[in-house]
């Protein structure tokens, strides 16, 4: 038999195997049999976490160690824990601070997840983060805050518990001394400004020590802002901004002014202390005198009146810093200046963004001032709702909406006013008015020298009792076939009407495209309204007729009359087609007239035929004056009839005496007029025939010889006038009475 035994390496009189975790059985010392063999069993248990390890599992027998085999292996776990279990501070101001940093070391491979009892911090101490989560081999710090709220030589906190999942708790004792401030570290800051708005002061601090500050400041005080940490080079120094923006008014009835005043204030002296003081009267006891009593008081209402606020610095070595407060805040400035530009007559939305400063909702009235200085403010407007309503620190954007009727410089302010603490706050608003724009295109057509009427109205925002005025030149139009009438009176009434007439002269060619044309007029309360004008002229829609009737030799005059609109003098010509049958005077010479209805003018016109029938023509009656004229034409459809001639006479002739009779070239052409008598008792003196011009009145001379019959007897006969050129055309017939 072979005894044997396990060999077990020690360090530090302690098992190896059992530090790793590692049981082989079996233990001690065996016995094995010859050719007997034996099984070892290797149990890997671990208590901790473990990197790779190797290790020689040898046996001992005979006195000789033989190496079985190696035997490795590892295991995962948490390994948590803090840098150290207590930390210790120095000595602090009250009221001031100090911080280490403290460690959490995570060296196992399990991540894992841990939070503060911070029942347990007690009122001087404070740990960030409270809570969160580590990962394998890393590391978490943590800020430890010491804060003392009382004078204390022995401030401690022990039993501080660190959970951590998975693992036992980790205790904590955190310890400390806390000493009074001390005087020279206490200053104060005196600030004034308008109400939301900011002004800066700074502090400067120093850093007496070789290594860097980062401090965090501790601001108390709704009024003012600052940074939440400064930072100070070791043995440097820095400056600190802070911001006044007070939220509230604490002199609602002073105005400030630049120079860092208020205006009205007596810079807290009143007047000249020199007229102030008055000399005591001597043997009277000293005491305090009512005057003095009274600016006490007066002192302390306007210390209770400031606002006040904090300005802590606890510095790292132990030390701090406190700043005290006090803010003196006047009406607020207004908003900033919002200028905009926008024609006449049309309405402009203007956007006012409106801020809530406070962390409460609030609710404005809104308060609309239009300057009365402004060009026509009576005509002016610039509206909004009443009220708004702003959730807390909120803002939104206010409209307004201006609209004015005349151009010029417009201002107005907008006031946004809490009724229940009286805060408010201003927006200044400035408006250019220019010229309007078109107001409407108007479409208006009509025949020449008719008149087309369009009725425009406008808004009348006047007060009732303010009057509507004209200038003599009120209106204007770049058209002269243009006429504009203001129908009634508008004072007093909501509107008012005008009445647009187009009365063409001129039609203008087919092609022609309809003419553009602007019509301008002006009130002086109201301003400029402006019409774009499209005119078409179309042709008459009928022309008058001129009816003639008489017998061939014969004649008939009428008279045409037309209304002419010249506004200067004109010269017209008259034409037509057929000057043989109808006779017109070549031209017309009319004066001006000024008067938009125009004024009647009169031509005669002959009809004399030459043929049996009826005849037409037209009267053209058109402007020819220099420039091409500006009447345009007129038209009149002349329509005559000739009858056949009728008989003249009796024309009587005494017994041997002559009678001269009239005869007529009836023909625009010279013609030979032949003559005959039916009755030898009358001859003709002048011969039998006669060639007169055309249209020429000549005359032949009759002679009577005397008759048969008694004295007093009427003798008979008739004149013929032939033309025998055409000898269609029926004779002239004379009757005549010779008397014996």
């Amino acid at each position: 038999p072979l005894e044997c035994a396990i060999v077990e390496p020690r360090a530090l009189g302690q098992s190896r195997f059992e530090e790793l975790g590692v049981r082989i059985s079996p233990t001690g010392t065996f016995t094995l049999e010859p050719k007997q063999t034996t099984n070892l069993e290797l149990r890997y248990a671990p208590t901790k976490r473990s990197p790779l390890f190797t290790e020689d599992v040898s046996v001992q027998y005979a006195g000789v160690e033989k190496k079985l085999l190696t035997l490795s292996g590892s295991s995962t776990g948490m390994m948590v824990a803090l840098d150290t279990d207590s930390l210790p501070f120095g000595t602090v101001c009250i009221g001031s601070q100090q911080t280490r940093s403290l460690i959490l070391e995570n060296s196992g491979d399990v991540a894992t997840y841990f939070k503060w009892e911070d029942n347990l911090f007690g009122p001087h101490f404070s740990i960030s983060p409270l809570e969160g989560s580590i990962s394998p081999q890393s590391e978490v710090p943590f800020e430890v805050v010491f804060r003392p709220e009382v004078v204390d030589d022995d401030i401690r906190t022990e039993g501080i518990l660190l959970q951590v999942e998975g693992a036992n708790p980790l205790p904590l004792t955190c310890l400390g001394c806390c000493v009074p401030q001390p005087e020279d570290s206490m200053h104060k800051l005196t600030f004034e400004g308008p109400a939301r708005s900011r002004s800066v002061k700074q502090v400067t601090m120093k850093n007496p020590t070789t290594t860097n500050w980062f401090l965090k400041p501790v601001l108390e005080g709704e009024h003012w802002k600052c940074d939440d940490s400064l930072s100070i080079k070791a043995n440097s120094s820095a400056t600190f901004d802070v911001q006044y923006f007070p939220l509230t008014m604490t002199h609602p009835d002073d105005k400030y002014n630049d120079e860092g005043g208020a205006d009205g204030a007596d810079g807290g002296g009143g007047q000249d202390k020199k007229k102030q003081d008055k000399k005591k009267p001597a043997g009277k006891k000293k005491g305090k005198e009512p005057e003095e009593d009274d600016s006490a008081a007066d002192m302390v209402a306007a210390e209770a009146k400031l606002l006040k606020g904090t300005l802590f610095f606890a510095l790292p070595d132990g030390t701090a810093l406190l700043y005290t407060l006090h803010g003196k805040s006047y009406p607020p400035q207004s908003e900033a200046t919002t200028e905009v530009t926008t024609p006449a007559k049309a309405s402009l939305p203007i956007i006012l963004p409106v801020r809530n400063w406070l962390p409460q909702a609030q609710r404005f009235a809104v308060d609309i001032a239009l300057s009365d200085s402004g060009p026509a403010a009576s005509s002016t407007s610039l509206e909004g709702i009443p009220t708004i309503d702003l959730a807390p620190l909120g803002a939104c954007d206010y409209m307004v909406k201006f609209h004015a009727y005349t151009e010029g410089n417009y201002s107005a302010a907008v006031t946004f006013r809490n009724p229940e603490t009286g805060e408010y706050l201003r927006h200044l608003i400035k408006v250019v008015v220019t010229e309007p724009n078109t107001i409407d295109t108007l479409d208006i057509e009509s025949p020449v020298r008719q008149t087309s009427r369009r009725l425009v109205t406008v808004d009348n925002p006047l007060p009732r009792g303010t009057p509507v005025t004209f200038a003599e030149d009120w209106w204007e139009c770049d058209h002269p076939d243009v006429n504009l009438v203001k129908l009634g009176d508008i004072q007093g009434h909501p509107e008012g009407s005008f009445q647009i007439e187009y009365r063409p002269l001129v039609v203008p060619p087919p092609s022609e495209p309809p003419t553009k044309a602007k019509l301008v007029f002006r009130a002086k309360e109201l301003g400029v309204y402006k019409y774009d004008l499209t005119l078409l002229a179309l042709p008459p829609t009928s022309s008058p007729t001129l009816r003639f009737e008489t017998p061939l030799g014969g004649f008939q005059d009428e008279t045409f009359t037309f209304t002419v609109f010249n506004r200067e003098p004109a010269t017209f010509t008259c034409k037509v087609s057929s000057p043989q049958f109808f006779e017109v005077p070549p031209q017309l010479t009319i004066p001006a007239t000024p008067d938009w209805l125009g004024q009647s003018f009169s031509v005669k016109i002959r009809f004399e035929p030459e043929r049996i029938g009826a005849v037409q023509d037209t009267l053209v009656i058109t402007d020819s004056s220099p420039g091409g004229g500006t009447c345009g034409e007129y038209r009149c459809t002349l329509a005559g009839t000739c009858r056949r001639p009728q008989p003249r006479g009796p024309f009587e002739v005494k017994a041997g005496d002559t009678k001269e009779l009239p005869i007529r070239n009836v023909f625009a052409e010279p013609q030979l007029l032949t003559f005959s008598v039916d009755n030898a008792a009358f001859t003709l003196d002048s011969g039998a025939e006669a060639t007169l011009k055309g249209k020429e009145t000549g005359s032949i001379r009759v002679r009577f010889a005397g008759g048969a019959g008694k004295k007093g007897d009427v003798t008979a006969a008739k004149l013929f006038v032939h033309c025998p050129a055409i000898p269609d055309t029926p004779p002239q017939v004379f009757y005549l009475h010779g008397l014996n």
